[in-house]
């Protein structure tokens, strides 16, 4: 516990005066006390060198564009400290597919399209899981997403057809 200073207790003092006596004077007197110290318990701790970010697959922080179709894996060491890798996967290294335009147009890509074409705008997404008011409703256009490509052919697909 800390303890608690004493009251404030008046001392006399003189103050001259314009004649030759001086006047008693009421001035109150404060002890100083000591800052007491702070248990071990209570010191903070040490501040972190994390930070929060947002990772954005369409545009690194330098401004620089990512496109579909590119791997990825050490655009953001520069500005967020790590690198990224793949396993399972063709190669070790993840891939961006861009789910707004992934050029063919082809139904082995129209799962991971968004936005789904039942919303309002349209995408290119097709399936009942992406549909407005179903369970993982995909009616956000998501720009480029990060992928394990599965196997060795030359552009994403979905899993069941290779991708």
């Amino acid at each position: 516990t800390i303890p608690t200073p004493p009251a404030i207790v008046p001392t006399p003092a003189t103050m001259p005066t314009s004649g030759s006596q001086p006047t008693p004077v009421t001035v109150p007197t404060v002890p100083i006390m000591p800052t007491p110290a702070v248990p071990s318990s209570t010191t903070p701790p040490p501040i972190s060198a994390c930070i929060e970010a947002v990772v954005d697959f369409d545009t690194l922080p330098d401004g620089r564009q990512l496109t579909g179709g590119q791997f990825v894996a050490n655009e953001y060491l520069e500005f967020y400290g790590f690198t990224m890798s793949a396993s399972g996967g063709f190669g070790v290294v993840p891939r961006l597919f861009n789910t707004s335009d992934f050029g063919d147009g082809t139904s082995r890509n129209a799962a991971l399209g968004s936005p789904n074409i039942q919303c309002a705008p349209s995408g290119p997404g097709r399936g009942r899981g992406g549909q407005p008011g179903m369970p993982g409703e995909n009616c956000i256009e998501q720009g480029n997403v990060l992928v394990v490509q599965e196997s060795s052919v030359e552009s994403v697909s979905e899993a069941s057809f290779d991708g």
